[in-house]
């Protein structure tokens, strides 16, 4: 199954974005939470499908990036042996 990137930057300190966070959850297996605003799933659709999913937890000004991962081409440092081996398993 394909890694995507999930980023995103929320702009607005008023909004409840549990929506947004429950909605990268659902359609994310696996998922994926270590590095703040950065999550990594495994979906079957493409970054369109996965950022017109999630845009409509988003507000206008908030930012959103999907990017496939190139599954042999991943560097990471700082990780947690747990995570290190689900990044393992999901990008080598």
């Amino acid at each position: 199954m394909p890694t995507y990137m999930v980023s995103f930057e929320c702009k607005s300190s008023d909004k409840d974005y549990t929506g947004f966070f429950s909605k990268i959850k659902e359609i994310g297996h696996p998922w994926s939470n270590d590095v703040g605003s950065t999550w990594l799933i495994g979906h079957l659709g493409n970054a369109s499908t996965i950022r017109d999913i999630l845009k409509r937890h988003l507000d206008k000004e908030d930012r959103l990036l999907v990017a496939k991962l190139a599954r042999k081409d991943a560097a990471w440092s700082g990780f947690s042996t747990m995570s290190s081996e689900w990044l393992m398993r999901h990008l080598s």
